[in-house]
């Protein structure tokens, strides 16, 4: 005669399974958070920089307008390009070093949190 199969769908124990379905979420939205806030903390740094540039835009727009002789014009025009070019280029350097630091931190919150998860389920396999 034919064993009769049972429909087991938990193998694991109720306290085991709620651990292990509640805190990976819960470590995803955390995780999701703390990099949404990150590049929130970002943009604002790069809208200031922006403003900075906008604005010495505009003050070399008025030394132009200021400058009587080609000489200066072209001696001013060149000094705006290579302070311009100068601050561009740390600003890229800081945004990419920015992005770096955003991965390291969160793949350090993640280790963290699978290991708090890993215990949790040894404590609650233990018990």
């Amino acid at each position: 005669m034919p064993q009769k199969q049972t429909n087991n769908t938990s193998a694991l124990p109720a306290p085991l399974l709620s651990i292990a379905a509640g805190d990976p979420a819960m470590l995803m939205a955390r995780v999701q958070a703390s990099t949404f806030k990150a590049v929130l903390k970002w943009q604002i740094e790069s809208l200031n920089f922006l403003r900075h540039r906008y604005e010495q835009d505009v003050k070399f727009i008025d030394e132009l307008l200021a400058t009587p002789e080609p000489g200066e014009m072209l001696s001013t025009c060149s000094c705006f390009m290579q302070n311009a070019l100068d601050e561009y280029s740390k600003e890229a350097v800081k945004a990419a070093n920015y992005g770096g630091r955003i991965i390291t931190d969160t793949a350090k919150e993640i280790r963290s949190e699978a290991e708090k998860v890993s215990e949790d389920i040894m404590a609650a396999t233990l018990a």
